[in-house]
């Protein structure tokens, strides 16, 4: 007569010693091990904790007009334009300047054109090398808020006389340290009447040590030769602001997030293994028990 499944139910194997005996003792390190052995291999691979993590966004970008200009001549003078009072007032030689600047939105591209328009009064002078800052205010609030006054500065050396540069160029970001929370970045502090705060130099070492910089990539710079005699050298700056990556330090929860995933992948492995080594060290009867089956 033919049998054919109709019920099935599985069952376990229970294996009892007494507590002090060799069994107890290997029942407690596999337990051991089965814990710890998983957070020592993730650890050893240096994947454990991901403590940084990287985003994306297109920053909002607003720029007021501020400025400082330095410029050396053909005769190896040098000369300081800005917008701020006190520098003008202690530098020997000042020149003025006219700026014009507009901001366009493309949401189709989520890109942002910023061209800022400079004019300096140059007189008889013919520059040589001319070196722009410009005071940029950066927001970012999709992760984090972020609000940070940062430099955008590049440097322009004139081998032909010319009367006007134009540079086209798209925006990007130079990040030394994550950021570890909401953040604030300050450049210039205009209630302050000394000078040194003023100074390109000064102003330069203080970018340096902000955690994030702005600096233009893929640059395309023109010069236009003098046609005709010119009191004034214009400079046409022509920036893209598309989508930047961002690196941040995580938080306590998506470090547990991170952590336990990668935990239990590893735990899965190792229990798996340890419990093959173990039935078929108790089936064998390796170590001293008792044993008997129960329904699941």
């Amino acid at each position: 007569m033919v049998h054919e499944e109709v019920f099935k139910e599985p069952q376990y194997r229970i294996y009892r010693a007494p507590s002090c005996s060799w069994a107890s003792f290997y029942s407690t390190i596999i337990n051991v091990l089965r814990i710890f052995l998983p957070v020592l291999i993730i650890f050893s691979t240096h994947g454990l904790w991901k403590k940084y993590d990287v985003y994306r966004e297109v920053p909002r970008i607003e720029f007021e007009g501020r400025h400082v200009i330095w410029a050396t001549t053909k005769t190896s003078s040098s000369f300081v334009a800005s917008s701020f009072a006190v520098l003008n007032v202690a530098s020997d030689d000042v020149r003025t300047t006219f700026i014009s600047y507009f901001l366009v939105d493309d949401p189709s591209k989520k890109l942002q054109k910023l061209t800022i328009a400079l004019r300096i009064h140059t007189g008889n002078d013919t520059l040589d090398l001319l070196n722009f800052q410009y005071f940029v205010n950066f927001k970012l609030d999709y992760n984090l808020v972020i609000n940070a006054e940062l430099l955008l500065t590049d440097c322009i050396h004139l081998t032909i006389p010319t009367s006007e540069a134009q540079i086209t160029a798209l925006l990007d970001v130079d990040q030394s340290q994550p950021f570890r929370g909401d953040e604030n970045f300050e450049l210039i502090d205009e209630t302050r009447i000394d000078i040194d705060h003023y100074q390109p130099n000064a102003i330069l070492e203080r970018a340096m040590e902000q955690p994030i910089g702005l600096k233009l990539s893929r640059k395309s710079q023109v010069l236009l030769p003098t046609s005709q005699q010119s009191d004034y050298f214009k400079l046409s700056l022509n920036i893209l602001i598309g989508e930047m990556e961002f690196k941040y330090k995580t938080n306590f929860w998506q470090l547990i997030k991170w952590a336990w995933i990668q935990y239990f992948a590893v735990y899965y492995v190792i229990n798996h293994l340890l419990n093959s080594i173990s039935s078929f060290l108790f089936s064998n009867h390796v170590f001293y028990t008792v044993d008997s089956a129960n329904k699941l």
